[in-house]
């Protein structure tokens, strides 16, 4: 069993899923005319940002994804919880949008499916006076085995 991770991320300004992804266009001519080609979704730049911030963050904490991957059981799942610690008002950002880039950094960097993820507690905080919003995580191996997930 992994030992549980708890971290502490800080931004300048927490990545919404609303802005993680932009259109991937590219352009054909024809007749003297320029086209968009819609081909899809990709990672916008502020979300590679935002992850790479979630990475060197996790590297100076010294999480080491070899470790993690080399000390889990893989009969168990993953519990994750966090707390966010918005700047600006509490109804003008969602929690959920929030989580999703974090949880897709946090796994990208440890190498693992964030579908391993089975206990998910959330909490938001508003803190006008924040001159960064942070991001509290603990994240540890789940108290009862994978086959109890079962219906």
């Amino acid at each position: 069993m992994i030992d549980p991770i708890e971290l502490t991320f800080k931004f300048d300004y927490i990545v919404s899923v609303n802005a993680m992804y932009e259109p991937n266009l590219s352009y054909r001519t024809f007749g003297g005319r320029k086209y968009p080609i819609y081909k899809g979704k990709r990672l916008s730049d502020h979300a590679r940002e935002f992850k790479q911030s979630i990475k060197l963050q996790m590297e100076s904490y010294g999480v080491d994804p070899e470790v993690v991957k080399s000390t889990m059981d893989w009969n168990y799942g993953l519990d994750f919880q966090s707390v966010c610690v918005f700047k600006q008002s509490f109804l003008k950002r969602d929690l959920d949008n929030t989580l999703k880039c974090l949880i897709d950094g946090i796994f990208e960097y440890l190498g693992l499916n964030d579908s391993r993820v089975l206990d998910n507690r959330n909490k938001k905080l508003f803190c006008p006076q924040a001159s960064v919003e942070y991001l509290k995580v603990r994240l540890e191996q789940t108290k009862e085995p994978l086959d109890n997930y079962r219906i």
